[in-house]
């Protein structure tokens, strides 16, 4: 049994030697492919941005509850863009669609106007109800959250800007004492909630955040359904509320797997109906 053991362990080992081989040389093989196409477009680039020297040069932006609306320099000419998104990063987004289609060749008079009726994309800078002015974001990275949060504080103005903010177990301190910074900056009620459920676990973490502030605009809420409702409680028809994390997203990971979630714009809705 002994030397069977041996001779199976080995086989084993000589296998995934040549399983790990083949796919370094899969993956190698890839790579040169995409040098190859990479070098047959050398030259052939061009810049898009706020910058002064940008081929497409995006300036004077304008952000409210109806959209977005700003310029484009290109070739100097000034054309005007204007959809009904939401937030910074839909104007790159938008943008970027814009450079490639003239690129392409096409003319932009008719690529702006084309845009102009450009569908949101379900979960990112969602808008929630015409009413209300609640936004629904699958923002998790430092940078999106705190883009989210700005947008809330410069739509809002002197209104209030709620956000309903995710935090996940495996945070680090450092994450979520720039989380609770971010938050403070720009929010003036910010409700701390479950990313991903983990039972008992959750107020643990919220807890945890309590070493960062002794701000009484924090509130801590074990469900993520609740810290929803809880938002839309205490907003006027002026505020403004950004739920942050999920996006579309319609599940909860849990210890032993995935559970069912309605979604954030699914209470979202139910809340705003019970007004």
């Amino acid at each position: 049994s002994t030397v069977f053991c041996c001779v199976f362990y080995y086989t084993w080992l000589h296998l995934r030697f040549v399983r790990e081989h083949e796919e370094a040389l899969i993956s190698e093989q890839r790579i040169q492919i995409m040098i190859s196409q990479i070098n047959d477009c050398v030259g052939a680039y061009v810049s898009y941005g706020m910058a002064q020297l940008a081929d497409y040069r995006i300036h004077d932006v304008r952000m409210n509850r109806n959209g977005i609306y700003y310029q484009i320099s290109y070739k100097g000419k000034d054309y005007s863009i204007s959809a009904s998104l939401q937030g910074l990063s839909s104007v790159y987004n938008l943008t970027a669609a814009i450079v490639a289609l003239c690129e392409k060749g096409h003319e932009m008079e008719q690529v702006c106007k084309v845009f102009q009726d450009v569908p949101n994309v379900d979960g990112v800078m969602e808008r929630v109800d015409n009413e209300y002015d609640i936004i629904v974001d699958c923002a998790y990275d430092i940078r999106s959250i705190e883009e989210v949060c700005h947008y809330a504080r410069f739509v809002a103005n002197r209104n209030k800007a709620i956000g309903v903010i995710g935090i996940d177990y495996s945070d680090g301190d450092k994450r979520l004492e720039k989380i609770i910074k971010i938050a403070e900056k720009y929010l003036d009620v910010i409700i701390l909630t479950e990313n991903e459920s983990l039972e008992g676990e959750v107020m643990e973490i919220l807890e945890r955040t309590d070493r960062y502030t002794g701000n009484s605009r924090i509130i801590h809420c074990s469900t993520r359904s609740l810290a929803i409702e809880n938002a839309i409680e205490i907003m006027n028809r002026k505020d403004v509320t950004v739920i942050i994390g999920k996006g579309n997203e319609n599940y909860l990971s849990m210890a032993l797997g995935k559970q069912y979630y309605k979604g954030d714009k699914y209470y979202a809705e139910k809340y705003i109906n019970k007004r």
